[in-house]
């Protein structure tokens, strides 16, 4: 009696890859969710050589990545060879000196968004899973970090900046809630600085409002905002709420939202919300925070390059705002915005080229308009985050690299079921498919 070995059916088969395939792909997406967030403070330093921990996780996934399935978007690559020769050409046209390191380190950074896994490889939703619940965790610790202040103590509450030794923290920052406080704005635990606690957030509260509009993480979310106390992220919210609330006419979003607002005002006092309210002055003192942010980069274009025809329309060279802004820091808080720094150092020939790119970056992607919308804000006005990673991450792990074929799946927070494997096997004839060895033969498919 001959004895019938199983074998696994070519459909089977190639699930199986699919699925593999799939779980290497979402190991890179969250890789990268990991390196700019609980990776964000870490880095090398070392003679003024500094390194983020966030760039070479970056730069290493992106190398590995089409061993698993990322593949090159020629549009995309063809959009960017077009930006940056553009930005090349401009340093050399100017003649002056550049900051090479500065450009290689830009080319670093833009080099991930040509690349894209296949529509399938990632699971629907899987990103914003991911990232929905670093968000807890961050938010989490932000308010414990907060709280544990007054009960253990600035030293073990901001642990990191206390006990990490300097050669391996790239940031030091421990803001006092105003001048002269001793009491610290909570960062996180794993962030550089309050403000990009307040940033990050804003852009969950973004995401669970387009998804699950869950009240308990909404309340996470608003709690680690409050601790923040930073601006940003209220202004970037300012900008994507009301816009989402009128035009998907939420009605009862609204109500939650002003529910959370009234918890939060009763313990107005306790809670030193006055902060808040005082920043607003800060626009009209030119040496505070938001004018060095919001208002500075106007103040510079003024001064040194309005003037100056060649400055403006080619820039000043990569790596010179170094220098600008240590001239104008005489007189006022200087900062350079994403939007700025292309500005200040590639001119507005740069500036047109660059921006081509990103928006076409943005706009060939399936996500929900009011997460690009979130993240398109961040990135270009709310810090200069062009040549650090933690925004970059951000982008491509939610926007560039899943390859979503429609927003339905790019925002979706349940696996979708019957959604079709991709596979490699055509379908046969009617009622000729692909299956296991018959005893004594060979497949339908071989037999033809």
């Amino acid at each position: 009696m001959t004895e019938t070995i199983a074998t696994p059916s070519l459909t089977t088969i190639a699930e199986r890859r699919v699925q593999i395939r799939s779980r290497f792909a979402e190991l890179l997406i969250f890789g990268l969710l990991c390196a700019g967030t609980y990776f964000q403070k870490l880095g090398y330093n070392f003679k003024g050589n500094q390194l983020f921990l966030a760039t070479a996780i970056l730069a290493g996934l992106t190398g590995i990545g089409p061993l698993f399935g990322l593949r090159l978007q020629l549009r995309r690559a063809l959009a960017l060879v077009f930006a940056f020769s553009v930005l090349l050409a401009n340093q050399l046209f100017i003649g002056g000196e550049f900051s090479a390191p500065s450009f290689l380190l830009l080319s670093v950074y833009h080099m991930p968004y040509v690349f894209q896994f296949r529509p399938g490889d990632v699971s629907p939703g899987a990103p914003i899973r991911m990232f929905r619940r670093i968000a807890v965790v961050i938010c989490a610790f932000g308010m414990a970090q907060f709280v544990a202040q007054f009960i253990v103590g600035v030293p073990l509450a901001f642990a990191p900046e206390t006990y990490l030794p300097e050669f391996i923290i790239r940031y030091n920052n421990m803001n006092p809630l105003t001048y002269g406080s001793s009491i610290i704005k909570s960062n996180g635990f794993f962030l550089i600085e309050p403000s990009l606690l307040s940033q990050l957030c804003a852009v969950a509260i973004v995401v669970e409002i387009v998804t699950d509009r869950s009240i308990r993480r909404l309340a996470i979310y608003a709690g680690a905002l409050v601790v923040s106390y930073s601006g940003t992220g209220l202004i970037l919210l300012g900008l994507v709420l009301p816009v989402f609330i009128l035009q998907q006419r939420r009605i009862g979003l609204l109500i939650t939202l002003a529910v959370i607002v009234g918890i939060v005002l009763l313990f107005a006092q306790q809670l030193n919300l006055g902060v808040f309210a005082n920043r607003v002055n800060e626009f009209n003192s030119t040496h505070s925070s938001a004018y060095a942010r919001f208002l500075s980069p106007f103040v510079t274009i003024k001064q040194y390059y309005l003037d100056d025809t060649m400055s403006f329309l080619f820039g000043k060279g990569a790596g010179s705002y170094r220098y600008i802004g240590a001239l104008a820091r005489q007189t006022y808080a200087s900062h350079d915005p994403t939007w700025a720094k292309v500005f200040f150092e590639y001119g507005m020939f740069g500036f047109i080229a660059y921006f081509t790119f990103l928006s076409y970056c943005f706009l060939s992607v399936r996500q929900a308009p009011y997460i690009k919308a979130a993240l398109f804000i961040q990135f270009v006005i709310l810090g200069g985050y062009i040549l650090t990673p933690f925004v970059h991450t951000l982008i491509l792990s939610l926007l560039i690299w899943p390859g979503f074929r429609t927003v339905e799946e790019s925002k979706a927070t349940k696996p979708i079921k019957g959604r079709p494997a991709p596979s490699p096997i055509p379908a046969g004839p009617p009622g000729i498919q692909p299956g296991p060895p018959r005893k004594g033969g060979t497949t339908p498919a071989a037999s033809r």
